[in-house]
């Protein structure tokens, strides 16, 4: 490298990754020549990947869903490097599931983060060096099932939890039965522990991602106040880029004192029916030089066959349109280039 130049990372993101089907490697065949030759590579683990344990609080004409530990290749053989596993599945076949899971996905060398043994291990960072730039992944769930969430003594996973109220319409007078507005009070400790693993990772690696399962699902297509407040002490904490996902369609980014979060990046390599079927999402897509990330952009992607494919921004365009027309609220700008949107940090 000639001297004064800047070397450039790249570092990958998408979202839900959940395989059914038998030849899972070609779930990946159309994306992996974006994967692999990419630096870091994230996604969220959005079922167990174990053939062990019962499963947990199935409800009628929806059982527990789960992926082949055989089908962890497909995602380490794409290039993924890293996972969050802090999400409100990941305990559906018991903490046997959960502990086969993380066995699985340490065996196809990919790290992990969100879930572990104990509190200790669920709040670990997945760490992930490249050519001398640390990056470090640390993953939670704001979606919390009763007994989700580890403890000192028993594995789960990684928790930002939230009490919820709810106060009268400010016209309820005028307006009889007008929908209540929700309240939610972030639980003040586990809001304090997860500053404490951003100030901790930042520490000991140069860049910090957070993997963040909230908000609500399949259709709602809007925040939830506490994802907006706490995604920015998550930044001002130290964290450098905020991975949304458990809507299942993709909404808004918004631009934070010079860094991105993702509210919700969406479906991926998703082979699960849904109630409101969303078959587009995107790709996260940064360059890192100096040990930052520099550049933000995003790649459309479809889904054909509950296949994953990338397409250009003219093909994409209502992908385009769809999250563009999400962040407005945010004031966050883009320019659209043919192969992708670039964000304005």
């Amino acid at each position: 490298m000639t001297k004064g130049t800047k070397e450039l990372l790249s570092l990958v993101a998408v979202g839900d990754i959940y395989i059914k089907r038998d030849d899972a490697a070609s779930i990946m065949a159309k994306i992996d020549k974006y994967t692999k030759p990419a630096d870091f590579v994230f996604g969220n683990l959005e079922a167990p990947f174990t053939d062990r344990g019962r499963v947990v609080g199935a409800v009628p004409g929806r059982p527990g869903f789960r992926s082949k530990p055989s089908a962890i290749f497909a995602v380490s053989n794409a290039g993924f490097n890293a996972v969050g596993m802090a999400n409100n599945h990941a305990l559906k076949f018991g903490p046997e599931g959960l502990l086969h899971t993380i066995e699985v996905v340490e065996g196809a060398g990919i790290a992990h983060a969100g879930a572990g043994k104990n509190i200790a291990e669920a709040h670990k960072p997945a760490i992930v060096e490249r050519k001398g730039t640390r990056v470090a992944m640390l993953s939670y769930s704001s979606v919390v099932p009763a007994n989700f969430a580890a403890t000192n003594d028993s594995p789960g996973i990684a928790v930002v939890r939230l009490a919820t109220s709810y106060a009268p319409h400010p016209r309820v007078f005028e307006v009889p039965g007008a929908p209540a507005t929700a309240v939610t009070i972030p639980d003040q400790g586990d809001v304090q522990a997860m500053v404490r693993d951003i100030k901790d990772a930042k520490a000991t690696a140069d860049i910090v991602v957070l993997s963040w399962h909230w908000g609500i699902s399949q259709g709602y297509r809007d925040y939830v106040p506490y994802q907006i407040e706490l995604g920015h002490l998550a930044l001002d904490s130290g964290a450098d880029l905020i991975l949304g996902t458990h809507p299942h369609e993709p909404l808004g980014i918004e631009v934070y004192k010079g860094k991105a979060i993702c509210y919700s990046l969406g479906n991926f390599a998703m082979e699960l029916a849904m109630e409101v079927p969303v078959y587009e999402s995107f790709m996260l897509r940064c360059q890192i030089a100096d040990k930052r990330i520099q550049r933000v952009a995003f790649l459309p992607v479809r889904m054909k066959a509950l296949t994953p494919e990338i397409v250009d921004t003219k093909r994409g365009a209502d992908i385009v349109e769809m999250i563009t027309r999400q962040s407005v609220r945010f004031g966050t700008k883009f320019t659209v280039e043919p192969e992708e949107v670039v964000i304005h940090t």
